[in-house]
Parts: structure tokens; C-alpha cells; sequence
């Protein structure tokens, strides 16, 4: 059954009008690998790097074991690599996996404007569903779909703004599984109409709660449930099923007048579509943590490289910041798991003032609740300030970092955006030594090195399967 590019809308606007699902839509179905400049291919490439990195090292960690265990219940037939293993299973089981590996360390990428981390939501869902066709994808249609998924995911999130996350909502949920159905539907080679189709089916089950940051293993599936909602939408708007034609812009029901706030922006979904490339703005994590903390790790680094302070020379600490980072991640740390330690800053400014780190090390379980880190994180004070709100949702990570020592003197330092962001960047060699080092935990010497350059010459691939039979690994779980 084909699915007619004409439906009739559920809200406002009709799928033939030219509304944002509508634009979106035919951006995704008609955008070629020939669009796409050179200089977005190289750093999503270096995404897919620090993505699959990643989720390598997070097939080790519990959740995602748990994750695996249940994908292997479901017992589905093999068309897609559950990463990290020798099982193949379905698509969407994959996704869902895959997606939680990728989420697993809080060490994967992010948008800063869109509030979400768009490549653990697209990337597993893309290469499952381009492993599981029944055709060969190449490397060049693989990047085309990832770019389809971050443009429109980047753009909804964008959208939605910043009063959609104070409210609760965790955007990787809510925007990421836009991304995944358009990434699914690009692969699937969807027309228009049945793109339209995908992200209303999708949107009808955009979801995600912030309260899982305080401590659930939860957390990390959202960008799994994303992945796999998108991939499911795609393959039942391939098969005819029909979704919500005007999605976003439905005035009853629609996605942003449900999920949105005053602020919302309807405009931001499809302003530059095609000349901007927001697949360019994917920033990378230096550090293990919640991004809204990491500023104030930078200032912290550079106190202890000019000062040589450490923990035992430390009486308390001060942390200044937005009103937006002090909600997500300023309440008082308690031991509930590396969720919670993650998203804490009294937890990551006391590790990194006792190990002059807050890499995925740690947060081992035996760190969790070790009693000098608990004490110093007591005494770390989170203050949120107007004068950092003043700078709108761009200058949400600005800090002022105050230590003050044993002795009486008080070190401090500011910084108004986080290093790895796109005005501070990190060279590409950080990012592939992040790699090797998380790569490195799933994969041998040689698979490490033979991954890496698979992604770095996707555009010459001739099968993306090359690629997906290395992110098994040593297949032992």
C-alpha cells in the first residue's frame, strides 16, 4: 500500500500545506549525501567516533546489561547487532539497547541548543535499521540519514526551548525520537507523505521525565526508547499506517502547544533548513558528567594546575551558577547510583579535586559512597544567580568557581561556557584518544584501530555491515 502524499490534517495545518511537519518531511525524503558540505560529513563523522566509542565502553556497564538480558527474552529474529555481542535480533530491540549503551556513561555528545544528546538517539537507531534491510546501505546513505535525523531533532528540541526542560520533560526523549524516525525513514528511502507519517507516529509517543536523573537506571534508556520508537514509526509508516500529519504545529494536541511553553518557538523547526547545519554544532564531553557541571570542572582544572590544590587543602567550596544548571544538578548528593553522582555537582567537584578527574572511572560503584568524598562533597555549595540568567539559555553553563583552603585564601575563577562546547572546542585528536581509551573496553587493539577507519572513510564504504560486525566486540557478553 502506498501511502498518498495528501492526508488530511488533525489540527491547524494539512500534510499538503507547507507547515513545519510538512517541510521537515520533505527535507528528510528528497536530502542527498551531494547536499551535505564537506565540512558537516567531517564532524559527523568525528560524532560517529565519540558516539561509538561510547557506546562500546557502555556495553560493559550494568544497565545496559540489563538491557541485553531483556532483548534476549524477547527472543526476536536476527536482523540487527546488539552491540557488545554475538546476539543479532530486531531492529527496534537492537535500537533500544544499543541506544542505552550509547547514553550508558553520560559521556556522549550533545546540542546545546536543542538540550539534548542527538547522536545516542540517532546513530543506533540508523545503523540498525540500515543493517536490517534487505539491501545493502553504504557508508554515504548512512551519513545522509544521520544528518536527516540531527537536523530535524536539533530543530525540535530548539523549538520546544528552554522552559520545556525546567518543566520536567527530558528532551532526549521528546526531540531525539524525531531524529530516529528521520534517519529510519531516510534509510527506508520514504516518500514525503509517508515521512510525515513517521514523525507524527513517533510524536504521539515523544516522552521522557527528568526526575530519572536522581537516580534511575532509566535515564539511560531514553535515548533507547527514543532510537526505537523512531525506528518502530518508520517501518509502520512504510507499511501505511498513517500518524498525525501536522505534529508539530497541531493547535490542539500538537507538539508544541502540549509539550511547549510561551517561549516555544515554532519558527526555530525548519528556520535555515537546508543552508543551516546544526549537524555542525554536535559538541563533545570531556568529562563524565551532566554538561550543566562541566564549566565548573574546567575552572577547577586550571586552579589545579596554577595552584596545586588538592583535597586535603580544601575547608569548602562555591559553586555560582545559572538557575538552570542549579535545578538540574545542584540538590544535595546522595549515594543512589552513578546516575545520580553524574548529574550532582557536589559529587563531581569533590572527585575532581581528589582524583584531578571526572572520567567514567570515577563513578565505580565503590566510589559512590567512600566517606573522605562524601565529606568533601558536603561541603560544596551550590548557589544559583540572576546575573547568570541574564544570559538567556546560550549562557545557561556560566559559573563562578570559589575554593577556599585551610589557610583562608580563596581561589576562584569564572568561565561562561564549557570547554568541548563549539565556541571552545576540543581538536579532533582529543576526541579520538576519547575513543580509543572507551573503544578500548570492548575491542581489541586491531578492532579498535580497523572500526576507526572504517568511520573515518564512510563516505567510501560500500556496506555499512562492515562496520556494525565490529561494534559486536569481543563478544563475550
Amino acid at each position: 500500500m502506498t501511502v498518498p502524499d495528501t492526508c488530511p490534517g488533525t489540527g491547524a495545518v494539512a500534510a499538503t500545506d507547507e507547515g513545519p511537519t510538512a517541510r521537515l518531511a520533505t527535507f528528510v525524503s528528497q536530502l542527498s549525501f551531494a547536499d551535505i558540505p564537506s565540512s558537516v560529513i567531517e564532524h559527523v563523522k568525528l560524532a560517529l567516533v565519540d558516539l561509538l566509542g561510547c557506546a562500546l565502553y557502555g556495553t560493559t556497564l550494568p544497565w545496559t546489561q540489563l538491557a541485553h538480558r531483556y532483548v534476549r527474552s524477547e527472543q526476536a529474529g536476527p536482523a540487527a547487532t546488539l552491540w557488545g555481542t554475538t546476539l543479532r535480533t530486531s531492529a527496534t530491540l537492537a535500537t533500544l539497547a544499543n541506544g542505552t549503551a550509547a547514553h550508558a556513561a553520560e559521556i556522549d555528545d550533545l546540542h546545546k541548543a536543542s538540550f539534548h544528546h542527538p547522536s545516542a538517539a540517532v546513530v543506533p537507531a540508523a545503523l540498525a535499521v540500515a543493517e536490517s534491510l534487505p539491501r545493502t546501505v553504504t557508508g554515504a546513505e548512512l551519513l545522509t540519514a544521520i544528518v536527516a535525523g540531527y537536523e530535524v531533532c536539533t530543530r525540535v528540541g530548539a523549538a520546544l526551548g528552554q522552559g520545556h526542560f525546567t518543566a520536567g520533560y527530558h528532551p532526549q526523549g521528546t526531540a531525539g525520537v524525531f531524529g530516529a524516525a528521520a534517519a529510519a525513514a531516510r534509510l527506508r528511502d520514504l516518500g514525503p507523505g509517508s515521512t510525515v507519517h513517521a514523525l507524527g507516529i513517533a510524536g504521539t509517543q515523544a516522552s521522557g521525565l527528568m526526575a530519572a536523573q536522581e537516580g534511575a537506571m532509566v535515564k539511560r534508556m531514553h535515548a533507547g526508547l527514543a532510537g526505537q520508537t523512531g525506528v518502530r514509526a518508520a517501518a509502520l509508516a512504510a507499511e501505511g499506517f498513517t500518524g498525525i500529519v501536522d505534529v508539530f504545529e497541531a493547535t490542539f494536541g500538537g507538539l508544541l502547544t502540549t509539550l511547549g511553553t510561551p517561549a516555544s518557538d515554532p519558527a526555530r523547526l525548519t528556520a535555515g533548513l537546508g543552508t543551516v547545519w546544526h549537524s555542525g554544532e554536535i559538541e563533545f564531553k570531556r568529562h563524565a558528567a551532566c554538561a550543566a557541571i562541566h564549566s565548573s570542572l574546567d575552572v577547577l582544572e586550571d586552579l589545579i594546575a596554577k595552584h596545586k590544590v588538592a583535597a586535603p587543602d580544601v575547608a569548602s567550596v562555591r559553586v555560582r551558577c545559572t538557575t538552570h544548571a542549579f535545578l538540574h544538578c545542584g540538590f544535595p548528593y546522595r549515594p543512589k547510583g552513578a546516575t545520580a553522582a553524574q548529574m550532582s555537582f557536589q559529587y563531581c567537584v569533590a572527585a575532581m579535586l581528589i582524583f584531578g578527574a571526572v572520567a567514567v572511572d570515577q563513578f565505580a560503584d565503590d566510589l559512590l559512597a567512600e566517606p573522605d568524598l562524601l565529606k568533601l562533597a558536603a561541603r560544596v555549595e551550590v548557589t544559583p544567580e540572576t546575573r547568570f540568567d541574564e544570559l538567556g539559555a546560550d549562557g545557561r553553563h556560566a559559573v563562578r568557581v570559589e575554593v577556599l583552603t585551610g589557610t583562608g585564601v580563596t581561589l576562584s575563577g569564572d568561565r561562561g561556557r564549557r570547554r568541548g562546547g563549539v565556541d571552545d572546542p576540543v581538536p579532533p585528536t582529543a576526541i579520538i584518544d576519547k575513543y580509543r581509551r572507551l573503544a578500548a573496553h570492548a575491542l581489541d587493539d586491531r578492532g579498535v584501530a580497523a572500526l576507526l577507519d572504517l568511520i573515518v572513510h564512510l563516505e567510501r564504504g560500500d556496506d555499512v555491515r562492515a562496520l556494525t560486525t565490529l561494534m559486536a566486540g569481543r563478544g563475550t557478553r
